[in-house]
């Protein structure tokens, strides 16, 4: 178990964003400084990442924001699909970072966090396939504007896999996602997080 991040603990809130480049990244400001320590369990809880807790307000600010947000769902199916191919790209390529994340997270072995990714690669083609099939036979409507947010309730023992399936097949439905990841394994939800937004998924979906 290494700490991949060097030898600074990764401040979690600094990778949200720009405050004011968003509605999303606004939300940011009801953060409470109240940080607390991510710790690996196999290496004497040695400290590799600050995660900060966020208030209440923050909370009904995040959802506000996911709820107000107009645009997703009157996408094209293909064009919601499109980012969260170049995800699960990148999820693919970045298969040892993700690997080297929940063992941080968790102690667990490699061979669990393997088999995770791969996981989510067929989630993603079933999400995909569905999505598809269901567009091509009868009743098939996305999200309507202004509903359909979604909280993804994360479980630390499979922190990857089943937060992405909970994800993708929302924003691919239209809706929009807020993550609430399991306090023991908030690192590597949060790698997954950043991938999709590193694919084109909008911070404020």
């Amino acid at each position: 178990c290494e700490n991949v991040l060097g030898e600074e603990p990764e401040n979690i809130r600094s990778r949200i964003g720009d405050p004011k480049k968003s509605p999303a990244d606004q939300a940011s400001e009801y953060f409470d400084d109240n940080y607390e320590d991510s710790t690996c369990p196999a290496r004497n809880a040695q400290v590799f990442a600050k995660v900060e807790r966020i208030s209440v307000e923050g909370v009904r600010r995040m959802y506000e924001v996911a709820r107000d947000e107009k645009e997703w769902a009157q996408k094209p199916l293909e064009e919601r699909i499109s980012p969260i191919t170049q995800a699960i790209l990148a999820i693919q390529k970045n298969r040892g970072n993700l690997i080297k994340a929940g063992m941080l997270d968790t102690a667990f072995s490699g061979d669990q966090f393997d088999g995770e990714v791969s996981e989510m690669v067929e989630m993603y083609y079933a999400a995909v396939l569905g999505a598809r099939t269901f567009r091509d036979g009868e009743g098939y409507e996305p999200c309507p504007k202004g509903d359909g947010v979604t909280v993804v309730s994360c479980p630390w023992n499979f922190p990857m896999a089943i937060p992405w399936n909970g994800i993708i097949n929302a924003l691919i439905a239209g809706g929009r996602v807020i993550v609430k990841p399991a306090p023991e394994t908030e690192y590597s939800t949060y790698q997954v997080v950043k991938l999709l937004w590193a694919a084109g998924v909008p911070k404020d979906v």
